[in-house]
């Protein structure tokens, strides 16, 4: 039974062991070709994203694997690699290909499908997966019959019809969801992909049976009449279909019970559950009952994504892990189907038959048959289809018309059919019916080819020119409003960071030149903005300090109200001043975590009533609460390094959030035996070693011109000459790696010192504890500003200011991230902000201003 059909023995070379007259290839070597794609996918993904982003990224992994194929074909060098490909992925088994790829491919797709559409359109999927995929494989039929001059019978070109009738718009569909095309059109494409896989397959197995049985090969075919072409097409579909919803309602049934949603390992265990309900599922269907696979996984897909959401512990975990098997087996299945094509259409001798000028021709012919065809199906059924379900309109089935890419599942039932009857086919001079299959099998690979390059890489153009994603007036005032919103948003963050001590001294002109959002900035506007402050800080923030920003405010009207602003914002700013407490408030992760450092306390020590004196604590109890005090407060600076790290101030790829990573997990060694804190020391561990690495590296031409290294260490040496004494700075990355680090230390320890007071401080028994952990980390802060104080003012503000820069960009970032992951902005629209913040970035990156146009330096800077 089964969708494709099978043989009782794999041909020698399927199975990849020993074969007469050749070396063994050990079995290990097949695990080298799909991670050597995936290696290879990496560089490709960053070449189209960065500077070719209109190709389509399974599109240029057939490509490569089409000359991966060629190569192999041509070059019988005994590498690993080739040894790979040539002995078990070229020749893989039809089965594995399809239980290994399909599965998780059909369930991502069937529980990522908007329910509510589906089911609203279902009708016109129907239409288009089933009458018009078997007219369309009896149009294909005929005019191949009647066209080709290659002697095909009927039953082969209707299994070649049907093979074509299945569509794969992975690239489409990505294309869709980056441009916001309309969710109507989207689930035409998606919907009549996933149902159309399903009936191509039950097509196939049906008209391949009769052609497998008319070619006499011994074990083969199938004899259908109508009745019992009906009867197979029924079981295959509604078999399926049961089979499916057993198997999802099975999985809701797992993921009910599994219902710790504290418990990180139990969420993990839902989504492996998900995967492999969903390969299980696929397997019964297709090789125990004889059913459609495709069918049966994509109903139980549908299944889990009405039923089983609500019992999903962690929904993000559960849609990235889909997204990278999706990713995965999409980069290897695409690489796979260009690599046997390839291995085909180079005409080597280990393969019968060759694909010579002519078949290249007709190649180009059927593909231009195959898009009139789709274009005259979708026109004749247009005014069924606009009529029913969601409706449907021209410029939308013109497009779904172009649309209609062929890849994996067409690939996956031509290779099958190959397989099929080359293992079955005895040795003679003229294998007839292999050179049919693999005739066939270099047409299949060819319009997936063609499809791939052609109609996806022109799917944006013409998805422009039909007017499908041009944005509407009320949308462009939704993204100005968002605009507005975000650039409010900002000032907030702004204002707020201006309350830390540490950014007191911050020029505006430095901000409003790589800080787009806060670019003309009026005196109205920010006393409008402190006042909602003002509001907003009933948590005892400090006041924020401008003098850095006053002097370059632009005025908002006649001079007149802009003096009457003046006094009232200087008003407003005096009593904000008054009013507001000195003390910062705690960070929302830190909230989040005292309640477990006082359990950390209580479980680790043992209370007393009544206080006890410090004689009479035993040495051993003072120093394990001591231990404990140090532990905890290591952990409340490595939470502020994280709140520094989500806000954007420190990068995680960055060598300044390694070494302080490091410092805390070197001092909490210490800590452990007894000793005070002492995690300053500990920042400078890395610099030794990883710097003396990375210096020869800095000083190569390519690599300073890339980074803009001379335009940086001019900078270095401009602000070093203002310094009384002109000492000589260090070069540009190894100056801003020891300010940020240092800054960055400060901060952290600063906050953990208000957090531990305010959280222990009424504690009498761990007062003396307290003020010995507290003084500790005073000691560490003054050897900090000991060691920043090498550098000059001049130096250390030049990277305070671009700190500020960062952050605020960083802030803007995750506002516009979070509206995109809230569907309130679309896709290019989100898109657009994000350009332009990256933009920013990496011109901040690479400023080489020290000072900025329209700066006014004070008399310190000038001397």
């Amino acid at each position: 039974g089964g969708g494709a059909g099978r043989s009782e023995e794999a041909p020698p070379a399927e199975r990849g062991g020993e074969v007469e007259g050749q070396e063994h290839v050990e079995p290990h070597v097949a695990v080298l070709f799909p991670w050597f794609v995936l290696t290879l996918g990496v560089f490709v993904y960053w070449i189209l994203t960065r500077h070719l982003p209109w190709l389509p990224f399974t599109g240029v992994m057939f490509i490569i694997g089409t000359f991966m194929g060629v190569g192999t074909a041509r070059i019988q060098g005994m590498n690993q690699l080739g040894e790979s490909m040539r002995e078990f992925w070229i020749p893989i088994n039809s089965e594995v290909l399809l239980l290994c790829f399909l599965p998780g491919l059909i369930f991502k797709d069937a529980t990522h499908l908007n329910i509510h559409l589906f089911q609203a359109s279902f009708t016109q999927l129907f239409l288009f997966a089933f009458p018009m995929v078997l007219a369309g494989t009896a149009l294909t039929a005929i005019l191949v019959y009647h066209i080709f001059p290659y002697d095909w019978s009927f039953n082969l070109c209707m299994t070649f019809g049907s093979i074509l009738s299945a569509t794969d718009p992975v690239a489409v569909a990505a294309l869709l969801d980056a441009v916001g095309a309309p969710p109507r059109l989207k689930m035409h494409i998606s919907g009549e992909s996933l149902l159309n896989d399903g009936s191509a397959i039950v097509f196939f197995t049906i008209f391949s049976g009769l052609y497998l049985l008319e070619t006499g090969l011994p074990g083969l075919g199938e004899d259908y009449t109508w009745g019992s072409g009906i009867v197979k097409f029924l079981r295959m579909s509604l078999g399926g279909m049961m089979i499916g919803i057993f198997f999802g309602l099975g999985l809701v049934f797992c993921l009910w019970i599994l219902d710790r949603r504290l418990s990180r390992e139990e969420n993990i265990v839902q989504v492996a559950a998900s995967i492999t309900v969903a390969y299980l599922c696929y397997y019964v269907a297709d090789a125990v009952w004889g059913t459609s696979g495709v069918i049966a996984t994509l109903t139980a897909g549908l299944t889990t994504s009405v039923c089983a959401r609500a019992f999903l512990s962690d929904n993000q975990l559960y849609e990235d892990f889909l997204a990278l098997v999706e990713h995965l087996l999409n980069t290897v299945l695409f690489t796979l189907g260009g690599l046997v094509w390839g291995s085909i259409i180079a005409n080597s001798d280990e393969r019968v038959g060759v694909f010579d000028a002519r078949d290249w021709g007709f190649l180009f012919v059927l593909y231009l048959l195959l898009t009139l065809i789709r274009y005259f199906l979708f026109a004749a059924f247009y005014p069924v289809v606009s009529r029913i379900g969601i409706k449907s309109s021209i410029r939308e089935l013109v497009f779904q018309s172009w649309g209609g890419l062929r890849g994996a599942v067409g690939i996956a039932l031509a290779i099958v059919l190959d397989n099929e009857v080359a293992s079955a086919e005895l040795p003679s001079d003229n294998p007839v019916y292999s050179q049919q299959t693999n005739k066939l099998f270099g047409f299949v690979g060819g319009i997936a080819f063609l499809t791939l390059v052609i109609n996806a890489t022109a799917a944006g153009p013409i998805l422009k020119k039909l007017g499908l994603v041009d944005p509407t007036p009320v949308r462009k005032e939704i993204v100005a409003c968002y605009h507005t919103h975000g650039r409010e948003y900002t000032i907030q963050k702004m204002l707020k960071l201006l309350t830390q001590p540490r950014f007191h001294d911050v020029n505006y002109t430095v901000v409003r030149e790589h800080v787009s959002l806060v670019e003309h900035l009026t005196k109205e506007e920010l006393f409008t903005q402190l006042e909602i402050f003002r509001r907003a800080s009933q948590d005892g923030s400090r006041a924020p300090k401008l003098d850095g920003f006053w002097p370059y405010l632009d005025e908002a009207g006649p001079d007149k109200v802009a003096d009457v602003e003046h006094e009232r914002g200087s008003e407003m700013l005096k009593e904000i001043m008054e009013d507001l407490r000195a003390s910062l408030p705690m960070g929302k992760v830190a909230q989040e975590n005292i309640g477990s450092f006082k359990r950390k306390i209580e479980i680790a020590m043992t209370h007393k009533k009544n206080n006890v004196s410090a004689a009479e604590v035993t040495s051993k109890e003072t120093d394990g609460r001591l231990i404990e005090l140090r532990r905890i407060f290591l952990e409340i600076v490595r939470r502020q390094y994280d709140e520094m790290a989500q806000a954007g101030e420190l990068y995680r790829r960055d060598f300044t959030t390694l070494a302080l990573d490091e410092s805390l997990a070197f001092a909490a060694d210490r800590v452990n035996l007894g000793e005070p804190l002492q995690d300053w020391a500990f920042t400078s561990v890395l610099d030794v070693s990883l710097m003396t690495t990375l210096s020869p590296l800095q000083r190569l031409p390519v690599i300073k011109s890339f980074t803009h290294a001379h335009e940086l260490d001019d900078v270095m040496r401009t602000l070093a000459g203002s310094a009384a004494d002109g000492q000589r700075l260090p070069r540009y990355e190894v100056v801003r790696t020891h300010v940020d680090r240092t800054l960055s230390f400060l901060y952290a320890h600063r906050r953990a010192q208000e957090i531990l007071q305010r959280e222990f401080v009424n504690s009498a028994e761990f007062s003396e504890y307290e003020k010995q952990v507290l003084q500790e980390s005073v000691d560490e802060c003054n050897a900090a500003e000991e060691y920043l104080g090498r550098y000059p003012r001049a130096v250390v503000g030049f990277f305070v200011n671009h700190k500020f820069c960062q952050i605020l960009l960083s802030f803007a970032a995750r506002y516009v991230k979070g509206l995109n992951e809230g569907k309130l902005l679309q896709d290019p629209e989100a898109e657009e902000f994000m350009e332009e913040i990256t933009e920013e970035l990496a011109d901040l990156a690479k400023c080489a201003k020290h000072v900025h146009a329209g700066e006014v330096q004070t008399v310190e800077e000038k001397e």
